[in-house]
Formats: structure tokens, sequence, C-alpha cells
């Protein structure tokens, strides 16, 4: 009975997935051309730092608090206070993200590189992520409208680039602009709640907060290292290598994280039903982990065959021949996203539902330190291949260890 509601919520996040993939095809060429290689490079660097920040606020919440809502999804009163706690926890951290990230760009870039404005956009990003319930709509199994309002936006947002965006000193309206879903998106998750739930912010007990600090923390964990281990090669390449490498490795990057962002997809519209199976039994979770890897991994597969051989013509199609010496880092990268798309199988989705976040933690944590020294000592000896090296050893260490823990510690493993 589940199945065709599985297959319904993975069809939507999908779609959103989809635009985030497909939109930015559009908008990628014109703003390289646009902005010019330079510019774009630094662009992808605020981007990049904006990521960062975001995924910081949201704590893990994309995780527990999906496994959370699908729980307690009709009991409204729980609901509220899960909200109001999350809310106030986010939001202090997305001020402090913030002001680390925009004190990063002010260091790494020359002076005069980028306007405060620009600089101000990684706050406001941050703080509307805040305001962004995704894994609410996830935990009860609804995300038509959702996700139906992310995708306009994200249209509009396409369209107000080739408007408003003419040149290198369009800089901060192509920034600002990429706010706009996050805009949208906050204004609908605070207008479903006041209607749907009767629900009013109150600020919650510090008690609670720490609570949820606490509690949130095993899962939080490996999304912050995840996030640097798949957004720090491309801030560390700004430190050694010219802004028109940065540009054109980023190129290749942005593709490779859009194709990968599909495993999002795959993970928001399992791990409902994976964490209520796991919650029942043990054995009823894995067989649901199990029966569907068994679908969308090859999927995967074929996907990442196609980057892989197609590469330079995929990227002298979309973005012109000035290109087309960054495309064999795409090729590479899609090894990388193979290796991510058997992870959300077997470490984010089993190894969090089964409780083992512990471990599942450290071996981000170790995959995520082995990257990062690869981003940081390599750069100046191999250029951008740097970050392409440190994805797949990084992924491949945490697969490698998280294979280890199930086969020492337990034999009824994924």
């Amino acid at each position: 009975m589940q199945q065709p509601k599985i297959l319904k919520n993975f069809l939507l996040l999908l779609g959103l997935q989809a635009s985030g993939f497909i939109l930015p095809l559009i908008s990628f060429p014109y703003l390289a051309r646009t902005l010019g290689i330079e510019v774009f490079g630094i662009f992808s660097l605020v981007q990049a730092i904006s990521i960062i920040v975001t995924v910081i606020a949201d704590y893990g919440y994309i995780t527990t608090g999906t496994q959370r809502v699908s729980v307690y999804r009709d009991d409204h009163t729980y609901l509220g206070k899960l909200i109001n706690a999350s809310l106030s926890l986010r939001f202090l951290i997305a001020c402090l993200a913030s002001c680390i990230g925009i004190f990063y760009l002010i260091f790494a870039l020359p002076s005069g590189q980028v306007e405060l404005l620009s600089l101000l956009s990684v706050l406001m990003m941050a703080l509307l992520g805040s305001l962004n319930f995704p894994w609410f709509f996830q935990g009860i199994e609804r995300m038509p409208q959702f996700t139906l309002i992310l995708v306009a936006s994200r249209i509009v947002s396409v369209i107000l680039l080739f408007l408003l965006v003419s040149g290198p000193r369009s800089l901060s309206a192509a920034l600002w602009i990429n706010i706009l879903p996050q805009l949208v998106g906050a204004i609908y998750c605070l207008c479903y709640f006041s209607k749907k739930l009767t629900w009013r912010y109150e600020i919650p007990k510090f008690s609670s907060v720490k609570e949820e600090a606490q509690n949130g923390w095993h899962f939080f964990a490996p999304t912050f290292y995840s996030i640097f281990f798949t957004q720090m090669g491309l801030v560390a390449l700004g430190l050694y290598q010219s802004q028109a490498v940065v540009g054109g490795y980023a190129v290749m990057d942005r593709l490779a994280k859009a194709v990968a962002s599909i495993n999002g997809a795959v993970n928001q519209a399992v791990y409902p039903q994976a964490a209520l199976a796991m919650s029942r039994s043990h054995a009823e979770g894995v067989l649901v982990i199990k029966k569907y890897a068994a679908i969308f991994l090859p999927f995967f597969l074929l996907v990442c065959s196609v980057l892989a051989i197609a590469s330079p013509v995929i990227v002298k199609l979309l973005f012109g021949q000035i290109y087309v010496k960054f495309s064999d880092a795409l090729s590479l990268l899609a090894i990388f996203i193979f290796a991510s798309a058997v992870n959300t199988f077997v470490g984010v989705i089993y190894m969090t539902t089964s409780g083992r976040q512990k471990e599942y933690s450290g071996a981000v944590l170790f995959g995520t330190c082995l990257a990062m020294l690869i981003y940081f000592l390599t750069p100046k000896l191999i250029g951008y291949y740097a970050p392409v090296l440190g994805l797949i050893l990084g992924e491949s260490a945490i697969l490698i260890l998280i294979a280890y823990r199930l086969f020492k510690g337990d034999k009824d493993y994924v």
C-alpha cells in the first residue's frame, strides 16, 4: 500500500530536484557568459559559502525533523513546539554561521572585488533558510503544493536573471535573485503553519532549545561534515588558483552536484517510510531500504556512465568551447556521484534510522578530514583536480568505513 505513495513522493521530489538541475542548465550558461569567467568564479564562491551556511543553519532537521514529524504527524501540539524550538535554534545558528562565512569571503577575495550588498546575500540566504521547513512536509508526506510553489519561484528567478543581469557589474543582482525561492518557501511555510496548525510563534524555553541542540547533534554532525566535504573544495580552490580557474571548475562542480542532488529526492521520499518501518522492526526497515536501493542504484549507474563518457560533448553544448578543457573533471566526478548514491542508502538512510548515527557520524568525519587535507594541501600541485580527488577519495573512505562497521558489528546489514 505504501509503494504508490513512495513513488508519488519521489516523483514530486524528483520534480523539485529536477528544477534545481534543469533550470540552472538554462541560467548557468547565461551567467557564465554574461558575468565572465572570473566574476562567475566569484559568484560561485559566494554561492558555495551561502550553501554551507544555509545547511549549517538547518542543523540536520532534514533528517531528524522528517523522522519526528512522520511519527507525530497528528499531534499538532507537539508539532507546534517542534516548530518553535527548531526555528529559534536555526535562526541563532544562521546568524553566527553567516558572520563567519562573510569574514571568510572578505579574507579570501581580493579587496574591492565584492560589494557589501553581495556579502549580505549570504546572511539573507541563511536567515530565510531557517524559515523554510521542507522536512515538515516530507514528514507528513504532503509535498505537492510546496513543490509547485518552489518550482514556480525558481522559474521566476531564472526569468529575472535574464532580465536584470547584464554584465560583470550585475554580480549582486545575480546573488540576490537566487534568494527568491528561499523567500517564497519561507512565506508559504509560515502561512501554512498559521492556517493548518493554528500555530503562533512563541519564544521557547532555553531548556527546550538546548535539548533540541543536544538531541540533534548526532544527526547534524554528518550533515555538517558532509556540506564541508562537498562544498569546501571549491572554496579552497579559490585560495590558491585564479578566479578564472575557479569559474571553469565551478561549472563542472555545479553540474555534478545538480545530478547528485537527485539523491536528495530519493532520501526525502524513502526516508519517512524507512524510519517508520525501522521503528516496527529492524528486519522490516532493512527490507524497505533494500527494495528501493535495487530500484534506484541501477538508474544512477546509467546516468553516471553517460556523464563519464560524454562529458566533453555535454559541456560544449551547454557552455561552449572555452569550458571544454575542464570537462575531464566532470568525467571523474561521475565516480563521486555514484558513490554518494550508494551512501544515501547505506549511510544516510540505514545508519540513521537504525540508531547508528554515531558510527555514521564518525565515518563521515573521517572522510571529510581526508577530503579537507586534499583540498587545502594539493591545489598548488594539481590545480582543479584537487577538489575532484578529495570528493572521490573522501566518499570512498566513508563507504569503506561504513561497510567495515556493518560487517564487524552486525551480520544483518543492508
